[in-house]
């Protein structure tokens, strides 16, 4: 049960990073919030379906909340852990800045594959 109980920490710390009352994550995930409540205290285990739409509305991998990583190397946790530092509304100003760095960065790669050519 302990994985379990660190599984819950972290839900629990993303929820609250998140600004989601324990109602409005269980509402997403399809559970109740007393269900949530107890996998967030580590009493409870939950399944993979459970799993998969806690993380997607927390938007990190299940095996982050599982395991506490989703990289080998920790920079998606590092990553996690500056974007938690912004409120809802600077998330979406964020996630539009970094649209449009992942596309330049994509566009100046497939440039420099045709100028190899």
């Amino acid at each position: 049960m302990m994985q379990y109980r660190e599984a819950g920490i972290r839900i629990m710390r993303l929820r609250e990073s998140n600004h989601l009352s324990r109602e409005a994550l269980a509402e997403i995930a399809g559970i109740t919030a007393k269900f949530l409540y107890e996998i967030e205290c580590g009493r409870k285990g939950f399944s993979a379906m459970t799993l998969s739409k806690i993380s997607e509305a927390l938007g990190v991998s299940c095996d982050f909340i599982l395991f506490g990583r989703s990289c080998a190397d920790g920079t998606t946790e590092k990553a996690i852990e500056v974007i938690e530092q912004f409120d809802v509304s600077q998330r979406r100003k964020l996630q539009l800045l970094l649209t449009i760095v992942f596309e330049l960065c994509r566009d100046s790669a497939v440039l420099r594959e045709k100028s190899v050519q």
